[in-house]
């Protein structure tokens, strides 16, 4: 047997056997809770790591995640994101933060500074972002950037096919950490296990109706500087004291770019606030306020002189709302709603100053709500609806402007099995206007004990084609020969496809943790499933003698059984901070994820050691990490690489102080965009150097 047919067999397996470690680590968990004394951790309790090695444990509350006392235990807990402690070793995007600690496909923008780009479940490609997500923007699906900077193209629809957090708005100055508990979310969305972690954020915990306030809230002050015009600025203040409660936050990262790619800017406010309580209701209120622009390159020949001048193109990327949260509870009941009013855009500035700009204003609703004791037998059910226009405009006149109406509704059935595990089954119906409405339904167990905990998922679900995927109109632009160096003509056109159908992933989906011993713990996450009328953006590019051809087309990609399978550690032997971890996916090459030719497999460690330094007052961390991939083999081919970061951070406990030194070797590393003219992908940036400052203040 070929050597390559063996290594995708392997590959493939990888997710069924990470699937039956989980859940052989579920049941450990289960009866690892049986046989021991009840603990101190509520059901549905959470635990995150920081750096004075406690584990903070939490009750439940409407953002899904933990607030409570904190109680010492072993000097490891599971590997966690923690927010908190990770923005002192300058991790400013999300990204950066669940990188080498959250099994993810990440295709990033050659941009200085914290990585950003497309993040998505390895196994179908779903996008990864965190829940709750505010007003978002469609974007193209699986769609790969394209540039053609001779041919005074930067990249082809820009504003479109930017798919990663911070376009989303996603900021991680407000967040705390991603919540541990296992219980599962309302059945919103496919995959939500892996492809939707629980985030706790910073405002839940000042406001009403979201569990028990904090007594002394953090609010935080953020500085980073760097090479190639890195700078990285952040504020936030929360209180409980001041009227109902209050929080506010304002962020802003700015960085230059790798041509294509010349200049990016991000800035982002938000505000929160408690209002009284009406009609047995707690309510609080928040706007946000979110603005991207990201310029790129393109070549063009000044027609008096005949020299290549370099001219500027941008994304405009935009998003507002304002959201009303409602939580009103009783000893046997809860309900928790928001009613959100937003706009998102996505505005193309072409170098000739032509525009093309998507706009997507809404109103949408959300409840979910519980009848019935904490244990035992508990109906669950929620409801969401959503009016959306998708507005196209050219030049000031609208292609298009229809409204589109969407609703889901879920409802099931809970039973709690013990303190700290259970089962859940739902089933929801989908429905958009002039689409057919679809059937879902999952059934979920879990448990948690005090070494071990895991939760295994079987999902029918779908996700739908975006409004970019099926209405975007058809464009054609041909470019002659630009200069002696291109020889060439260029042909390239884009179009979408109305005649889309939802996807069908049906499958299994788990994650689990083990704690070997008080140093060591392992997590290991995976899943199979069945992808049925699979879509995406499909890239072509065929050369003849005198011309370049590029097509890029929204279509249909087929059947067929995808997978993936992750492992991790977080090991802390005396003063060494140990990490690692490594995934591989399995799938036929035509199906999702396609755009940029992912790698099938990667990669990532970190190591340091703490140095205790002025009689202890003053930890120092220094260590690297080390990020691989395998080789990229599709449109887009470029060989396996490694990158090694060097760093050195200093804790001083409410404060923090770090010195990132990225890609020490200088390393020649492909980025998501992939350059036609010359047939490979863009560079990521070389060696560079940021640092950074972070400190927290109590209220």
């Amino acid at each position: 047997m070929p050597s390559e047919v063996r290594a995708r067999g392997v590959r493939a397996a990888a997710g069924p056997a990470v699937v039956l470690a989980a859940a052989w680590v579920l049941a450990a968990g289960a009866s690892s809770a049986a046989a021991q004394p009840p603990s101190d951790v509520p059901p549905g309790g959470s635990a995150t790591t920081d750096s004075t090695l406690l584990v903070r444990v939490r009750a439940p509350d409407s953002t899904g995640v933990a607030r409570a006392p904190v109680r010492e235990t072993g000097p490891v807990a599971a590997p966690a994101v923690d927010f908190e402690e990770q923005r002192k070793a300058g991790d400013a995007s999300l990204e950066s933060a669940l990188r080498g600690r959250r099994a993810s496909l990440l295709m990033p923008l050659p941009l200085f500074g914290a990585a950003t780009g497309a993040l998505c479940v390895p196994d179908a490609g779903s996008r990864l972002r965190i829940f709750p997500l505010g007003t978002v923007a469609d974007v193209a699906t699986d769609r790969t950037l394209v540039a053609a900077k001779p041919y005074g193209i930067g990249v082809l629809d820009l504003a479109t096919v930017l798919d990663n957090p911070r376009a989303d708005g996603v900021e991680t100055l407000d967040l705390i950490a991603l919540g541990r508990g296992l219980k599962p979310e309302p059945f919103d969305r496919a995959g939500a296990l892996l492809a939707e972690p629980v985030a706790e954020r910073a405002f839940t915990r000042v406001v009403p109706g979201e569990g028990r306030k904090e007594r002394r809230a953090k609010s935080a002050l953020y500085y980073g500087n760097g090479d190639a015009g890195i700078l990285d600025t952040g504020a936030r203040f929360v209180s409980p004291a001041l009227g109902k409660g209050i929080g506010g936050s304002y962020a802003r990262h700015e960085a230059d770019g790798i041509s294509p790619l010349h200049h990016a800017v991000s800035t982002r406010y938000a505000l929160a606030g408690g209002l009284p309580r009406l009609l047995r209701h707690d309510l609080w209120v928040e706007g946000e306020i979110f603005k991207w622009t990201v310029e790129d390159e393109a070549d063009s020949v000044n027609p008096f002189t005949g020299e290549i001048e370099t001219l500027l193109g941008r994304a405009e990327i935009a998003s507002r709302s304002l959201t009303l949260h409602g939580r009103a509870a009783g000893e046997h009941r809860l309900s928790r709603w928001t009613l959100r009013a937003g706009e998102a855009k996505r505005t193309r500035v072409r170098s000739d100053g032509s525009r093309e700009r998507w706009e997507f204003p809404e109103w949408s609703f959300r409840w979910n709500g519980e009848l019935g004791p904490a244990r035992g037998w508990t109906p669950v059910a929620s409801l969401q609806a959503d009016s959306r226009r998708v507005e196209l405009v050219t030049e000031g006149d609208p292609l298009f402007a229809p409204r589109r109406e969407e609703a889901r509704a879920a409802a099931g059935l809970r039973r709690s099995l013990g303190r700290a595990g259970g089962a859940e089954a739902d089933l929801a119906v989908d429905w958009r206007e002039a689409s057919p409405t679809l059937l879902e339904g999952r059934f979920s167990t879990w448990g948690e004990g005090r070494r071990a905990s895991g939760r295994i998922d079987l999902e029918w679900a779908h996700e739908r084609p975006s409004w970019v995927d099926l209405l975007s109109p058809e464009r054609v632009a041909s470019v002659p020969p630009p200069s002696a160096s291109y020889t060439k003509a260029l042909r390239i056109s884009r179009s979408g496809d109305p005649s889309l159908e939802p996807r069908r992933l049906a499958g299994t989906l788990a994650r689990g943790s083990y704690a070997l011993s008080r140093a060591l713990k392992i997590e290991a996450e995976g899943s199979m499933r069945k992808l049925d009328d699979d879509f995406g953006w499909n890239l072509s590019r065929l050369e003849t003698v005198d011309t370049i051809f590029v097509d890029a087309r929204a279509a249909r990609r087929g059947d067929g059984w995808v997978s993936h399978g992750a492992i991790s550690f977080v090991a802390q032997p005396g003063p060494l901070r140990l990490r690692g971890l490594g995934w591989a996916r399995g799938g036929p090459d035509r199906l999702s994820p396609r755009a940029g030719s992912p790698p099938r497999y990667g990669a990532d460690g970190a190591a340091a050691v703490r140095l205790s330094l002025f009689h202890g007052d003053l930890p120092v961390d220094l260590g690297f990490e080390l990020h691989a991939q395998g080789p990229r083999q599709g449109i887009v081919r470029e060989p396996a690489v490694a990158v090694l970061d060097g760093s050195i951070h200093a804790d001083f406990g409410p404060a923090g102080a770090f010195f990132e030194f990225d890609n020490v070797l200088d390393r020649r590393v492909p980025s998501a965009i992939y350059d036609v003219a010359n047939d490979r992908a863009v560079p990521m940036p070389g060696r560079s150097f940021r640092f950074g400052v972070v400190w927290y203040l109590f209220d």
